[in-house]
């Protein structure tokens, strides 16, 4: 939506016929200043589309993270597989929890 060389021109003498040379440079700044608060409202407007599309996406991303925390293969520690089996998590933590209190030797102690 360019405006060429000419066109400007042209526009510019019909404003200075119609308005006058007095009023024109008061128009100019009015027309400024309501493009001004035009474009700042855009961005305004631009701005607050994406911050609703940033909380819906984390809207969306928690309740998948919520939907996998009660799924089977992510439940919470010490829950069930669906398969009646724990999750690895707490399968592996007594033995973790043997070598912590054990010596170098595998020897509580020594």
């Amino acid at each position: 939506m360019g405006v060429s060389m000419q066109e400007f021109l042209l526009i510019a003498m019909v404003a200075l016929v119609v308005i006058g040379p007095r009023e024109l440079p008061g128009m100019m700044r009015t027309i400024a200043r309501g493009l001004g608060m035009a474009q700042r409202a855009a961005r305004e407007f631009y701005a607050e589309l994406d911050r609703m599309a940033r909380d819906g996406e984390i809207a969306d991303l928690r309740r998948d993270i919520e939907g996998q925390e009660t799924s089977g293969w992510a439940g919470p520690v010490g829950g069930r597989q669906e398969d009646g089996s724990k999750p690895w998590h707490a399968r592996s933590a007594p033995r973790a929890q043997a070598r912590a209190g054990s010596g170098p030797t595998g020897t509580p102690g020594g």
